[in-house]
């Protein structure tokens, strides 16, 4: 920490490893008549323990006196501000390690299904494994002359180059490659994506994760972010030269249980649907309507259900869907989460029974994307928003 704590020191900084995500931090009022305040959570002697993300995370620590009007055994006691100390905490990325290949015959191909710390496939190898490519572009030669997807659940890798796949300090993680093991999803030029958007109707309903995505969309079309909070609605934006629509409705659930199970559509579920759909304008009951639905951790079968029962019901039972399964979540145990860890096996299992239905029950018109295995390999790397520890991505106009 620099500089070293003292009283009159009011803000500090921090530079933590990449492997350590897990931070504790404990504060000693120096008077029985005051209290310490996070940004988070009230606590006092108790360890305030927190994950710490990627990018700079700020801890606010404030101390409060207890006003001497106030009764020590009032409910609620009144207390002024005495003090706060600012905290900015940078947790390196894995980006911070290793260095850019420059000779790519010189680096091993290495490849990572899960880390080791966090294992989803109990039958699976975790941590970075050896490949029988000789080189980096061996491997790419091999994966150009693959299929391509037809979906987004095939199951797959992330390929990396290092100087020993015994080292992951030896890696370039800026040239990861995720590859599924059977077919290869194509880069979409600006004019393929803006040819397959061309008179669609894009309605997206979900949570911080599915406004990423909307995001991204966004940024192959439009010259300026028009984007603000992920709770901010967005209803019928008219891009790529007029031809597209894009609306968005923020949902979440939050868990209630330890293992996220929904046994209740919440309420406002229906609210955000029938909003986005009212606002949305003419809707026709094909493919020229697309409806993207998911968040970061809450995808089962009985939202599924909810979804598609909603969508017959005005009459959009043909609509092309786009379902996004969970990402890695709720992995670290916080104060935040009442220290709760989600099972990875039973989450994956849960994503892929909902995989399994549109099969089930014959909606040809439903595509689902699966994205847990990509952020579970890397789980650390979460970046800040919420506090299920479960954003990985960052969208944003290149320089």
């Amino acid at each position: 920490m620099e500089p070293e704590f003292q009283r009159d020191v009011r803000k500090y900084s921090i530079v933590v490893e990449y492997e350590e995500s897990l931070l504790q931090m404990m504060t000693y009022p120096a008077h029985c008549d005051t209290v310490a305040v996070t940004n988070y959570k009230e606590y006092t002697e108790d360890p305030f323990q927190w994950a710490a993300a990627l990018e700079t995370d700020s801890i606010t620590i404030s101390l409060k006196r207890m006003s001497p009007s106030a009764n020590i055994y009032e409910k609620r006691r009144k207390y002024r501000d005495v003090s706060k100390y600012t905290f900015n905490v940078r947790r390196k990325s894995l980006f911070d390690y290793g260095k850019p290949h420059t000779y790519l015959a010189s680096y091993d191909v290495c490849s990572l299904v899960q880390d080791c710390n966090y294992v989803f496939e109990p039958l699976t190898k975790c941590g970075l494994q050896k490949t029988t490519y000789i080189s980096w572009n061996n491997m790419i030669d091999d994966v150009n002359k693959m299929a391509e997807c037809k979906g987004g659940l095939a199951a797959g890798r992330w390929f990396i180059p290092c100087s020993s796949c015994y080292d992951e300090k030896s890696c370039d993680w800026k040239s990861a490659l995720w590859q599924p093991y059977d077919c290869r999803y194509p880069d979409i030029s600006d004019k393929q994506l803006s040819s397959c958007f061309a008179g669609k109707n894009l309605l997206f309903l979900g949570d911080s994760i599915l406004h990423a995505s909307m995001k991204y969309a966004l940024t192959r079309h439009l010259a300026t972010p028009p984007w603000g909070l992920p709770s901010d609605p967005l209803v019928a934006k008219v891009v790529n030269n007029k031809q597209t629509v894009m609306n968005f409705q923020y949902v979440r659930f939050k868990p209630l249980d330890t293992e996220g199970v929904m046994n209740v559509i919440p309420a406002d579920f229906d609210d955000k649907f029938r909003t986005l759909i009212n606002g949305a304008g003419i809707l026709h009951n094909n493919a020229s309507t697309v409806v993207l639905f998911g968040g970061a951790y809450w995808m089962q079968p009985l939202v599924y259900t909810w979804l598609m029962d909603k969508l017959a019901s005005r009459g959009l039972k043909n609509v092309t869907v786009v379902i996004r399964l969970d990402n890695a979540a709720f992995h670290h145990p916080t104060k935040m989460t009442e220290y709760r860890i989600w099972d990875a096996t039973k989450m994956l299992k849960r994503s892929l029974s909902v995989a399994d239905m549109p099969a089930q029950r014959h909606e040809r018109h439903v595509q689902v994307v699966n994205s847990f295995n990509m952020t579970a390999a890397f789980y650390k790397a979460f970046r800040s928003g919420g506090y299920c520890s479960c954003h990985f991505d960052y969208v944003g106009f290149m320089e």
